[in-house]
């Protein structure tokens, strides 16, 4: 079973510090509520979504960086920490679509540099300069091979850069109750089912939240990683934190969601769509898996289409 993590507000000291509310993640958090986006708004709060494949951050929070973007007064930054070189296939079209596009297997130097342009583009549309698509550059699929103090180092380096007040990222741990993967080859519209089992999100979420979980996390601690200090990169803390939430499943608890509007959806799809070394220019099939799983949350949170959250604290 998956553990019931708890984390209490702390009074702490430091730069960049804000309240943070006694939060815990299980079922005792009572009914799902929705991310309060006109508060971040107002406030002028900066997000950073931190994802473990170039196409992670529109599949899993498209409709909420859709509405992030239109406020006009929230700071979107990525981070996506591998290069995404392990699966997909390039192409010699990168002009207008639709139109054929001659997919093809390559080396996966060049993919990498497929999925790199791709994301640029993908984080364009929602208003995110490319100055703010940072990179880890890790191999696709191995996370798990490279020590947790160096992938924590590097997300410590960017939360310091860029000072957000919240982050979004994976769930630290497999869905058990999802069908089993099938490597992306699934049929829509259940073509997600391996997004429970992935070890690049369950790595990518964990050192997240290790960098970040609280009181003396490397992120807000100093002392941690000290030569980012003396190199000007000064110790933050972020005031919220939350996971993608797997849908439909009944495993993956569910704090919080954000409605999704047809044009949320539209947007969604859309961005999507860029990542056509994913998809192939079949934007039914993205259409029809995108719709699946979302009305899944939705359902889940008693809405007709939703992205669902764990809200850490």
């Amino acid at each position: 079973m998956l553990a019931v993590v708890c984390i209490a507000a702390m009074a702490v000291s430091g730069r960049g510090r804000m309240p943070r509310a006694t939060a815990t993640i299980g079922p005792d958090r009572g009914s799902p509520t929705p991310l309060n986006v006109s508060g971040w708004a107002a406030d002028g709060q900066r997000v950073l979504v931190v994802t473990a494949h170039p196409d992670d951050a529109e599949g899993f929070a498209g409709g909420l960086l859709s509405s992030l973007h239109a406020t006009g007064t929230i700071n979107i930054s990525y981070l996506v920490v591998t290069t995404g070189n392990a699966g997909g296939k390039c192409y010699d079209d990168w002009g207008p679509r639709p139109g054929p596009a001659g997919f093809r297997d390559c080396e996966k130097e060049e993919l990498a540099f497929t999925r790199r342009r791709e994301m640029i583009e993908a984080a364009a549309f929602f208003g995110v300069p490319r100055s703010q698509v940072f990179r880890l550059g890790l191999d696709d699929g191995m996370v798990l091979a490279h020590h947790e103090t160096s992938i924590r180092r590097s997300i410590t380096a960017v939360v310091r850069t860029v000072k957000p007040h919240i982050i979004l990222t994976h769930y630290p741990y497999p869905n058990l109750a999802a069908p089993p993967t099938c490597n992306g080859d699934c049929a829509a519209p259940s073509s997600f089912d391996d997004m429970g089992f992935h070890p690049d999100h369950q790595r990518v979420g964990w050192h997240v939240m290790n960098t970040c979980y609280g009181s003396g996390s490397a992120a807000s601690n100093d002392k941690l990683f000290d030569d980012l200090a003396f190199a000007g990169l000064e110790e933050w803390a972020i005031s919220e934190l939350y996971f993608f939430a797997m849908p439909g499943k009944g495993v993956s608890p569910i704090t919080h969601y954000h409605e999704l509007t047809p044009t949320l959806l539209d947007n969604k799809i859309d961005a999507s769509a860029i990542h056509r070394s994913q998809y192939e220019d079949n934007v039914p099939f993205i259409n029809a898996s995108v719709r699946f799983w979302d009305q899944q949350s939705g359902a889940a949170v008693g809405v007709p289409y939703a992205e669902t959250y764990v809200g850490y604290y």
